[in-house]
C-alpha cells in the first residue's frame, strides 16, 4: 500500500504535467482560470495554506514541508481540472464503474479475511479492533459509501446495456451495503445513512413519492437486520456505549477511541482559544498539540496523543477565524455556484467529505485528500460537461 500512496502522487503529477502541455499547446489563455471559478478558488485556499506555512519556527520546518507536499494538491488538481476540456459523458461513467470495481475487490479481500478469523473478529470489536483494510478503516468506510451510490447512480443513469454488467452491479451495491455494516467504522456508517437521507428527502422533494417511501422503509429494515444479525456491528456499538458512559478522563483518553478523540478536540479547541484570529499556523500545529497535551492533559501517554480528529477545529486552530472563514467559503462555493447542488454524484461526494471532517481531519492524510479532492474535482468536471451537454441541445 505504501507503493500504491506513491503511485497516486506520481500520477497526479504526470497527470498535472499533461495538463500543463495541453495548456501550452492548445490554450495559452490565462482567463480560464478567471472563467472556472469553481476550480480557481481553490487556489486561493492553496494561497492561504502558504500564508500559514510562512509562520512556522525554525524547529516545525520538517513538519511543514510534508505539509506542503501533501497539500500541493490543492493547486495540481484544480489546475488539472480546469484546463482539461469537458469528456464524453460514458468516460466519467466508465471511471466511477472502475473506482466501484477497484473498492468491491479489496472489499471482498476484507470480508475473506473476517471469515476467516470470525470468531476472533467478534470479540475484538468488543475491544474496538477492526477487520484489515487496504487503507486506513476510516478512510476506506468513506470510500465504500461513495462506491454503494456510484453503484445506484450507475442504474438510475442506465449506464449499463449489457444483462452481465447490470447484474454485476447489483451484487456489488448489495454487497458493498453489507459489508459497510460488517466493517462497522462509525463516521463511514453516518456518511452512508446521511447520504441515503439526503436520496429520501432529493426524491421526495422531486416528487417521486414511491421511489422515496420504499427508500425510507428500506433505511429503517436495513439498521435494524444489520444490528440483529452482524456480530461486528453489535459489539461495536456495545464498545460506542460503554466508551461514551465511561467517566474516568485518564482510562479514556489513554484507552478509549472516543475518549482519545475528545480530548484530542478539547486541546485543539484550546488552541483556537488562544489563538483566535490567525491560528498557530500550519507548519506549527503539530507541536503545538503536543504542548497543549503536556499542559493540560499530562496523564495521556504519548502513543495516545492524536492529531486533532476534526477537520473545522483543526483549521480553526492552525489558521483561525480568519483562514476559517476563507477555507469554508471556497471549499463550498463551488457546490452552491450555478446551483450545482442539484447534481446528486457532486451533493454526495461533498456530503461523505462534510460528514468525515466531524470525525477526521480528513485532509491532512494522503489517502483522505487524495480521495476527497480528487472525486470533488472530477465530478465539478462531469457538472461542466453536462452544462456543455445541455447548451448544445439548446442550440
Amino acid at each position: 500500500m505504501d507503493s500504491i500512496h506513491i503511485l497516486a502522487n506520481q500520477g497526479i503529477l504526470a497527470l498535472t504535467g499533461l495538463a500543463l502541455l495541453y495548456f501550452i499547446l492548445k490554450i495559452r489563455n490565462f482567463n480560464i482560470f478567471l472563467i472556472e471559478k469553481r476550480f480557481s478558488v481553490f487556489f486561493i485556499i492553496f494561497i492561504a495554506f502558504i500564508l500559514s506555512l510562512l509562520r512556522t519556527n525554525p524547529e516545525n520546518q520538517k513538519y511543514a514541508a510534508l505539509q506542503f507536499e501533501l497539500h500541493y494538491q490543492f493547486l495540481a488538481l484544480p489546475f488539472l481540472f480546469a484546463i482539461l476540456p469537458p469528456f464524453p459523458r460514458k468516460l466519467y461513467y466508465d471511471i466511477f464503474f472502475l473506482f466501484l470495481i477497484m473498492v468491491f475487490v479489496c472489499a471482498v479481500g476484507s470480508t475473506s479475511i473476517y471469515f476467516q478469523n470470525k470468531e476472533y473478529f467478534d470479540w475484538a470489536y468488543g475491544k474496538s479492533h477492526l477487520i484489515p483494510t487496504p487503507v486506513n478503516h476510516v478512510r476506506f468506510s468513506l470510500m465504500v459509501t461513495f462506491s454503494v451510490f456510484l453503484a445506484y447512480y450507475l442504474i438510475e443513469k442506465d449506464y449499463f446495456k449489457d444483462f452481465f454488467f447490470k447484474g454485476l452491479n447489483i451484487i456489488m451495491l448489495i454487497f458493498l451495503i453489507f459489508y459497510q455494516h460488517l466493517l462497522a467504522v462509525r463516521s463511514g456508517l453516518v456518511a452512508f445513512y446521511v447520504v441515503l437521507v439526503l436520496i429520501t428527502f432529493y426524491l421526495l422533494a422531486s416528487k417521486n413519492f414511491k421511489k422515496g417511501l420504499f427508500l425510507f422503509i428500506g433505511v429503517i429494515a436495513l439498521v435494524g437486520i444489520s444490528f440483529f444479525s452482524l456480530n461486528t456491528l453489535k459489539n461495536k456499538w456495545g464498545y460506542t456505549k460503554y466508551d461514551w458512559n465511561l467517566s474516568d478522563i485518564k482510562d479514556k483518553a489513554n484507552n478509549y477511541s472516543i475518549g482519545k478523540r475528545l480530548v484530542s478536540q478539547q486541546v485543539t479547541f484550546q488552541l483556537f482559544r488562544d489563538h483566535p484570529i490567525f491560528g498557530v499556523g500550519e507548519g506549527n500545529i503539530e507541536s503545538e498539540v503536543r504542548k497543549g497535551y503536556a499542559k493540560k492533559f499530562p496523564f495521556v501517554e504519548a502513543e495516545n496523543r492524536l492529531s486533532p480528529h476534526n477537520q473545522y477545529l483543526r483549521t480553526l486552530a492552525a489558521t483561525g477565524i480568519l483562514g476559517f472563514i476563507v477555507f469554508i467559503s471556497c471549499f463550498y462555493f463551488p457546490l452552491f455556484s450555478n446551483k450545482n447542488y442539484r447534481s446528486k454524484i457532486l451533493l454526495v461526494i461533498y456530503t461523505i467529505t462534510s460528514v468525515s471532517f466531524l470525525f477526521e481531519d480528513t485532509l491532512e492524510t494522503k489517502t483522505g485528500l487524495t480521495f476527497c479532492l480528487f472525486f470533488i474535482m472530477f465530478c465539478l468536471h462531469y457538472t461542466k460537461a453536462l452544462r456543455v451537454d445541455v447548451n448544445k441541445n439548446l442550440t
